[in-house]
């Protein structure tokens, strides 16, 4: 926004909360506002809205997106690296039980994070529980629930037992804090937890 505003151009945000229906309909009124350009977060990669932009011939660059079609501008991170890197210092401090706290299931960031996840227990000989891979919105209140969820389960039999939580996002992170609160455990006493993002807040927990 403060590089837009230098070159004298103004910002319209929206969010799709993860909705193709909401997602096209933002798209829709962007064209219908004649903006010069859209920066997108694409709620899949595959589906009609990223169909409706390029037919428009519209000036986009995708954000967390693997394209599978040509002449499309990018920024992506491999998140599928980023928690093989996870899971292995995880598992290198001791933890073979970690609970895989990642967003929803059709966005392709949860997929190439559980992807990761997967691929470094496998190297290391360890079985992949399903029991301990949850879906959330990232947000505080989605790692709260799971955590508030998950907890007392962990204690109740093994296949529900682990001793770290990986996030996709810190805020999911911030979330685990925040089920730590009212549930009473300590954060890394009795949970190992592990955030990805790096945003401003997370020096202070």
């Amino acid at each position: 926004e403060e590089i837009l505003n230098d070159l004298d151009y103004t910002m319209l945000l929206c969010d799709s909360n993860f909705d193709l229906k909401l997602e096209r309909k933002n798209i829709i009124t962007m064209l219908s506002k004649g903006v010069d350009g859209i920066i997108i977060s694409p709620v899949n990669i595959k589906s009609e809205n990223i169909e409706l932009i390029s037919s428009k011939g519209l000036n986009a660059v995708y954000i967390d997106f693997a394209p599978e079609m040509e002449n499309i501008n990018y920024v992506h991170v491999s998140h599928a690296d980023a928690a093989f890197m996870a899971t292995e210092y995880l598992i290198g401090k001791g933890h073979t039980k970690i609970l895989l706290l990642t967003g929803p299931e059709q966005l392709s960031v949860s997929k190439d994070f559980y992807k990761g996840y997967a691929k470094s227990l496998s190297k290391n000989g360890i079985s992949l529980n399903k029991a301990l891979v949850r879906y959330a919105v990232t947000s505080i209140d989605g790692g709260d629930r799971v955590i508030r969820e998950m907890y007392p389960l962990k204690q109740s039999g093994e296949s529900n037992d682990f001793t770290a939580v990986l996030c996709v996002s810190d805020m999911l992170a911030i979330g685990v804090y925040e089920a730590s609160k009212k549930l009473g455990f300590k954060v890394p006493d009795d949970l190992s937890v592990m955030g990805y993002d790096n945003i401003f807040m997370t020096p202070y927990l």
